[in-house]
């Protein structure tokens, strides 16, 4: 789970954001996301990212401070704890971590889900 990434449209389906605010975030480098074909993947901390950003009502930050926001949140693993970013304590609070954990309940039913696909072979 730990490499597990997530597209545009599954972060903006578990945070309740638009897939336009993501994509702005993405385009303005705020975010660091891989292009795979025609498809962003961000890791699973955009979940975060984007619930502290723009649910927290902080989205009124600095570039500067949303990037160093978003290089702090990919350190994360455990959300018993915040994050502490240019002096102030960004916590955790339940809202936070309730989507977070729905973020990893979806990530793991997906890796379970692949797990069991059974390989089509060519004969």
């Amino acid at each position: 789970m730990e490499d597990s990434n997530l597209t545009i449209g599954e972060i903006s389906s578990l945070v309740g954001v638009t897939k336009k605010e993501i994509s702005k975030y993405i385009e303005s480098k705020a975010v660091i996301a891989k292009k795979l074909q025609s498809q962003y993947l961000l890791p699973k901390q955009a979940v975060l990212f984007f619930t502290v950003i723009c649910k927290n009502g902080i989205n009124i930050l600095s570039h500067s401070s949303k990037k160093e926001i978003w290089n702090k949140l990919l350190d994360v693993i455990d959300t018993s704890t915040g994050v502490e970013v240019q002096g102030k304590r960004i916590h955790f609070g339940p809202r936070i971590r309730d989507i977070w954990r729905a973020a990893k309940r979806y990530i793991n039913l997906g890796i379970i889900y692949i797990g069991n696909i059974t390989p089509f072979h060519f004969s």
